[in-house]
């Protein structure tokens, strides 16, 4: 049998906001879809943007499997998801100032 390490509480309160988090995202998708993108096509900008969504779900986990076996650690594989995050961040901003001048 496999020794299964005890778990913290705040990580089991982080895996539960994660949850929480992706739960809610899923539930605003549509509705945000269709504020940014406008109503006439929105299925087809809501498969867009679900589409980047799962492409995401699987890369994710790749990318941080080859640098767990690359390095040894999850440490880079988090600072790697931290930048990635913080550019995310970042062009929602640009997004918003573009669409500002329009």
């Amino acid at each position: 049998l496999h020794s299964f390490p005890t778990r913290r509480s705040s990580d089991l309160v982080s895996i539960a906001l994660v949850g929480a988090c992706f739960g809610a995202l899923m539930g605003i998708f549509p509705g945000f879809t269709a504020d940014e993108f406008g109503q006439r096509n929105n299925t087809v900008n809501y498969g867009i943007l679900f589409f980047g969504f799962a492409l995401s779900g699987m890369l994710g986990p790749q990318v941080a499997s080859w640098v767990m076996s690359g390095t040894g650690s999850y440490r880079s594989a988090f600072l790697i998801a931290a930048v990635v995050a913080l550019a995310g961040f970042a062009l929602t901003f640009l997004h918003r100032r573009l669409a500002a001048r329009a």
